[in-house]
Protein backbone atom coordinates (compact mmCIF):
# COMPACT_ATOMS: atom_id res chain seq x y z
CA UNK A 1 0.00 0.00 0.00
CA UNK A 2 2.86 2.41 0.77
CA UNK A 3 4.47 1.71 -2.64
CA UNK A 4 1.16 2.44 -4.37
CA UNK A 5 0.87 5.68 -2.46
CA UNK A 6 4.40 6.72 -3.60
CA UNK A 7 3.53 5.98 -7.24
CA UNK A 8 0.38 8.07 -7.00
CA UNK A 9 2.35 10.93 -5.48
CA UNK A 10 4.66 10.95 -8.51
CA UNK A 11 7.75 9.44 -6.87
CA UNK A 12 9.21 7.18 -9.55
CA UNK A 13 12.38 6.26 -7.72
CA UNK A 14 10.57 4.13 -5.18
CA UNK A 15 12.83 5.32 -2.40
CA UNK A 16 10.30 7.52 -0.69
CA UNK A 17 11.71 10.73 -2.15
CA UNK A 18 15.12 10.44 -0.55
CA UNK A 19 17.36 13.47 -0.69
CA UNK A 20 19.97 11.51 -2.70
CA UNK A 21 18.05 12.07 -5.95
CA UNK A 22 18.09 15.87 -5.58
CA UNK A 23 21.91 16.21 -5.60
CA UNK A 24 22.08 13.78 -8.53
CA UNK A 25 19.52 15.85 -10.43
CA UNK A 26 21.39 19.07 -9.64
CA UNK A 27 24.70 17.49 -10.70
CA UNK A 28 23.12 16.49 -14.03
CA UNK A 29 21.76 20.01 -14.51
CA UNK A 30 25.15 21.50 -13.72
CA UNK A 31 26.82 19.17 -16.21
CA UNK A 32 24.35 20.17 -18.93
CA UNK A 33 24.88 23.85 -18.13
CA UNK A 34 28.66 23.35 -18.33
CA UNK A 35 28.34 21.65 -21.74
CA UNK A 36 26.10 24.46 -22.98
CA UNK A 37 28.54 27.11 -21.74
CA UNK A 38 31.47 25.33 -23.42
CA UNK A 39 29.48 25.05 -26.65
CA UNK A 40 28.51 28.71 -26.45
CA UNK A 41 32.14 29.74 -25.91
CA UNK A 42 33.28 27.70 -28.92
CA UNK A 43 30.54 29.17 -31.14
CA UNK A 44 31.46 32.69 -30.02
CA UNK A 45 35.15 32.06 -30.72
CA UNK A 46 34.37 30.73 -34.21
CA UNK A 47 32.08 33.69 -34.90
CA UNK A 48 34.83 36.13 -33.92
CA UNK A 49 37.29 34.32 -36.19
CA UNK A 50 34.82 34.38 -39.07
CA UNK A 51 34.15 38.09 -38.53
CA UNK A 52 37.88 38.83 -38.56
CA UNK A 53 38.35 36.86 -41.77
CA UNK A 54 35.36 38.54 -43.40
CA UNK A 55 36.64 42.00 -42.46
CA UNK A 56 40.01 41.09 -43.99
CA UNK A 57 38.32 39.99 -47.20
CA UNK A 58 36.30 43.20 -47.32
CA UNK A 59 39.50 45.22 -46.91
CA UNK A 60 41.13 43.28 -49.75
CA UNK A 61 38.07 43.78 -51.96
CA UNK A 62 38.15 47.52 -51.25
CA UNK A 63 41.84 47.69 -52.14
CA UNK A 64 41.21 45.72 -55.34
CA UNK A 65 38.34 48.02 -56.25
CA UNK A 66 40.59 51.04 -55.77
CA UNK A 67 43.33 49.40 -57.89
CA UNK A 68 40.85 48.71 -60.69
CA UNK A 69 39.52 52.28 -60.63
CA UNK A 70 43.06 53.64 -60.71
CA UNK A 71 43.95 51.34 -63.60
CA UNK A 72 40.89 52.43 -65.56
CA UNK A 73 41.69 56.11 -64.99
CA UNK A 74 45.30 55.55 -66.04
CA UNK A 75 44.20 53.61 -69.12
CA UNK A 76 41.69 56.33 -70.00
CA UNK A 77 44.38 59.01 -69.63
CA UNK A 78 46.76 56.96 -71.72
CA UNK A 79 44.28 56.53 -74.55
CA UNK A 80 43.55 60.26 -74.54
CA UNK A 81 47.26 61.08 -74.68
CA UNK A 82 47.92 58.48 -77.37
CA UNK A 83 45.42 60.15 -79.67
CA UNK A 84 47.74 63.15 -79.79
CA UNK A 85 50.86 61.21 -80.76
CA UNK A 86 51.68 59.61 -84.06
CA UNK A 87 53.36 56.48 -82.64
CA UNK A 88 53.62 55.15 -79.11
CA UNK A 89 54.49 51.78 -77.68
CA UNK A 90 53.41 51.03 -74.13
CA UNK A 91 53.74 47.79 -72.17
CA UNK A 92 51.15 47.43 -69.45
CA UNK A 93 52.74 45.06 -66.93
CA UNK A 94 49.74 45.01 -64.64
CA UNK A 95 47.42 43.55 -67.29
CA UNK A 96 50.21 41.89 -69.34
CA UNK A 97 49.35 43.52 -72.64
CA UNK A 98 50.99 45.78 -75.15
CA UNK A 99 49.32 48.95 -76.35
CA UNK A 100 50.39 50.23 -79.74
CA UNK A 101 49.13 53.46 -81.23
CA UNK A 102 49.44 54.28 -84.91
Amino acid sequence: MEAAHRRRAGDRSGDGGSSASIPKHLANQNQVLKWLQDFSDKVEERAKGAATELNGLLDEAGALDLDMKTAMISFDNLTRQSADCCKCDFNCRKFQMKIVCI
